[in-house]
């Protein structure tokens, strides 16, 4: 079933395995898991001496321009040393990343069917855990595991394997084509059981531009770019517009909704404050004010839940790049935002280009309502994304390249 001739691809793919099941039990460990592979990785293939890697000269620009005006901010960073440890840990998956993202592009045939199968583990293992999970009501989680969920509920402790399992269903999608739909549907079905919203919501409009770039692929190459940057550049202004039209739908009585629009609100009056530098890298933390107890109040005023002003970060991707690097740093992730989506759009082979504008759809839509931009396991775990998603996205037939 798998190839046994040593190849950097081996590594990438038993992390591929794993990462699905980690992200079930200890989504954290999925740091080290990336990490580790991405340096495994490297050394194999360096030993084999390979061609070196054509160079991508706008996305490595983007990357790194973007870590680079992040390290100019931690002049005036407002979370001090801290900001510089971690500033120097996403700089140091970074280089492996960076070499990694264009060497896979030059895989042979053999070695993205390797990678395809080990996805396909990977996401089997993980989908399977969760039913035993929901049918045991966390066997494993409660009674092996001897983990403590809050609220007394196991499913507490599974909010991040919702983003690791959908964003897995996709790169699954593209690794068995003959099973699409039903992978397509299972996802949805698994999303639905897990607690996370926001990894829902992402992967139902992940699977409307699914369906949308099979019918008018012309037109995702044009909006999803283009949405993409935009959301990014105008985020300060457009979720101000979006919270009373929320507040609205809800009806204020999902303090979890509420919480997070009040989150937000907070972020763009400090985005305010510093629209042009920010508040330095990882200020997220330490921004003042953020620290503040209030009261969530439904719109009858009635008390429907209490949290921080800014619980370490807005939980919304642009409104912290906004928060943290000011104008030039959205400006940077605008544009590398848009460069990934067009490329995904552009992907050769309809199936493949759907997958890829689907994937990307999810990945961006989990990244502006969920997680920290800067949270170890999360950037672990998207760039694990990328490296596995890349070869099933080729947008050239240059001889010698892989075929979509």
């Amino acid at each position: 079933m798998f190839d046994t001739r040593l190849n950097f691809t081996h590594a990438l793919g038993v992390a591929a395995v794993l990462a699905p099941v980690l992200g079930l039990f200890a989504p954290l460990l999925i740091a080290p898991l990336a990490v580790v592979a991405m340096v495994a990785a490297i050394l194999i293939d360096v030993r084999r001496k390979p061609s070196f890697p054509r160079i991508d000269w706008p996305f490595l620009a983007l990357l790194f321009g973007l870590l680079g005006w992040s390290a100019v901010t931690l002049i005036w960073s407002v979370d001090g040393m801290d900001a510089v440890r971690k500033w120097a840990t996403v700089a140091a998956a970074m280089v492996p990343f960076a070499y990694l993202i264009l060497r896979i592009q030059d895989i042979e045939e053999r070695e993205r069917r390797f990678l395809g199968r080990a996805i396909c583990l990977g996401a089997g293992l993980g989908a399977g855990l969760l039913v035993f999970e929901i049918i045991t009501d966390g066997f494993i989680i409660l009674d092996v595991l001897q983990q403590e969920p809050p609220k007394g509920k196991f499913t507490q402790l599974i909010n991040r394997a919702a983003a690791v399992l959908l964003l897995f269903a996709w790169l699954a999608v593209a690794s068995a084509q003959k099973y699409r739909w039903p992978i397509i549907v299972a996802g949805a079905i698994l999303g639905y059981l897990m607690p996370s919203e926001s990894a829902l919501l992402a992967y139902v409009v992940g699977g409307v531009v699914y369906i949308a770039t099979l019918v008018a692929p012309w037109a995702i190459r044009i909006m999803l770019p283009a949405a993409m940057v935009g959301t990014i550049l105008l985020a300060p202004i457009l979720f101000t517009a979006i919270d009373q039209p929320v507040r609205s739908v809800t009806g204020q009585h999902n303090p979890s909704i509420v919480h997070r629009l009040e989150i937000w609100n907070f972020a763009i009056e400090r985005i305010r404050e510093r629209p042009w530098v920010g508040w330095g890298f990882n200020g997220s933390r330490a921004v003042p004010g953020g620290n503040q107890r209030y009261q969530v109040k439904d719109g009858a005023g009635t008390v429907i839940g209490e949290g921080d002003r800014l619980p370490l970060h807005p939980h919304n991707g642009a409104l912290q790049i906004w928060l943290e690097l000011g104008a030039p740093g959205a400006l940077l992730a605008a544009v590398l935002a848009g460069l990934v989506g067009y490329r995904a759009a552009a992907t050769s082979g309809s199936k493949h280009r759907a997958m890829a504008t689907a994937l990307t759809t999810t990945v961006f839509l989990v990244w502006m309502l969920s997680f920290g931009i800067w949270q170890s396991w999360w950037l672990a775990h998207l760039c694990l994304t990328a490296l596995l998603a890349v070869p099933f996205c080729r947008q050239d037939h240059s001889p010698g390249r892989v075929a979509p």
